[in-house]
């Protein structure tokens, strides 16, 4: 199965992503098929639940400007010193992101 290139409206919310997470030292980068990558610092005890990550997730919503760009849906993988621990699907509820 061939990957695909992310969306613009993902490959944006990337960039804003980054400079939120950096606050927690969490690293974000962008995957292919619309996939954001997010490395959680391995100095940090891992203590979430995928619903504590998908609220994390969605209050960052509030602390990041629109990409007024047209909204795809999302999935974000989530690491912790290497290791997968989470995935947190978003899809659109709106056509523009406003």
């Amino acid at each position: 199965m061939e990957a695909n290139e992310s969306s613009d409206y993902v490959k944006a919310r990337v960039k804003l992503l980054y400079v939120y997470f950096k606050a927690k030292e969490w690293v974000v980068s962008d995957g292919k098929d619309n996939k954001i990558l997010i490395y959680i610092s391995s100095d940090q005890s891992f203590l979430y639940s995928t619903d504590e990550l998908a609220d994390i997730i969605a209050q960052s919503d509030l602390h990041i400007e629109p990409t007024f760009l047209k909204m795809s849906s999302v999935t974000y993988l989530l690491y912790h010193r290497g290791t997968f621990v989470g995935k947190v699907v978003v899809l659109p509820g709106i056509e523009f992101d406003t």
